[in-house]
């Protein structure tokens, strides 16, 4: 393998490289041993982007970790969130380095009830800035027992409602994730005031306005700051412009209502804001690689 190269992984690829349980494409779920070898993106060479939300809980041994081009060293109790935008690299393991790790597409994530996608995306931009935590033991127990519920449930493939049990499962591990990460928050203190304000300000007027308004001005004018500032702002708190989360808020949208409504392209091209329905297209399909009627048939087999 070429040493420093980039390589981009699905879940069908980590289904390919380990031993876990998957849900078809959309969840991969599994436990590595101690001492075992490591396979595609864990050997120290390659660094690589995951198609998908990755929460690795470590067991035990220890590692450097290279994410978003910080460093972290992380050991048993940790646990590391990764979202499609962080770029990955394992600079060393110890060889009883053992972790379980849950690796969930967008698009399960979007079927799951209880869960409110808006804030999952909002969540993970608080990931952006703080991707290791360090769990207290309980907290390590209870996430423990979480991913082996879910690891339990994607094994019963023959069970009539194996789908309905994976999403239980996961609608489990969601809260009490959002439990944990609420408590151990750094405190704000670490951030700057004003700049905080103006990344949590925005937002907030993203989440109201995103679909009447899709250009950064809007937000910027209304925050009485330029498009530049605003730019610096949100690269500084989460490593994202503001066109970049506008847009992650558009496609969580357009998923929305071409899995759950009978609508047509063009009328929810006309509800989400664009211009015209060649324009939401387009921009569906920069996303998604396909079209959203395409999306649409594949979300329904």
């Amino acid at each position: 393998m070429i040493k420093n190269s980039i390589h981009v992984f699905s879940i069908p690829d980590i289904e390919r490289s380990h031993r876990g349980m998957t849900y078809g494409d959309l969840l991969s779920i599994y436990h590595s041993q101690p001492n075992e070898s490591f396979r595609a993106g864990i050997n120290g060479q390659t660094a690589f982007y995951l198609k998908a939300y990755s929460y690795m809980l470590v067991l035990n041994g220890s590692a450097e970790m290279n994410i978003a081009q910080h460093s972290y060293n992380v050991s048993s109790g940790n646990l590391i969130v990764c979202t499609p935008l962080h770029l990955i690299k394992y600079v060393s393991t110890s060889r009883d380095f053992e972790f379980f790790v849950m690796s969930i597409s967008t698009q399960m994530v979007d079927q799951l009830p209880l869960i409110d996608l808006r804030s999952r995306i909002t969540s993970g931009l608080d990931t952006g800035r703080h991707p290791v935590s360090k769990l207290k033991p309980h907290e390590v127990g209870t996430i423990l027992r979480a991913f082996n519920d879910l690891y339990t449930q994607t094994s019963r493939r023959d069970h009539i409602y194996w789908k309905e049990l994976i999403e239980n499962a996961l609608c489990r591990f969601f809260l009490e994730y959002d439990s944990l990460r609420t408590n151990n928050m750094p405190p704000s203190e670490n951030r700057s005031k004003r700049a905080s304000s103006i990344f949590d300000q925005f937002i907030h007027l993203a989440q109201l306005h995103f679909v009447a308004h899709h250009d950064v001005s809007f937000y910027s004018d209304a925050l009485n700051i330029t498009p530049q500032y605003l730019t610096r702002i949100t690269n500084q708190q989460a490593s994202i412009k503001p066109s970049d989360f506008i847009s992650e808020l558009l496609y969580a949208e357009a998923r929305n209502h071409l899995a759950t409504s009978s609508a047509t392209i063009q009328k929810i091209a006309n509800d989400l804001g664009f211009s015209d329905q060649a324009a939401f297209c387009k921009f569906f399909r920069r996303r998604s690689g396909m079209s959203p009627k395409e999306f649409r048939m594949s979300y329904k087999l």
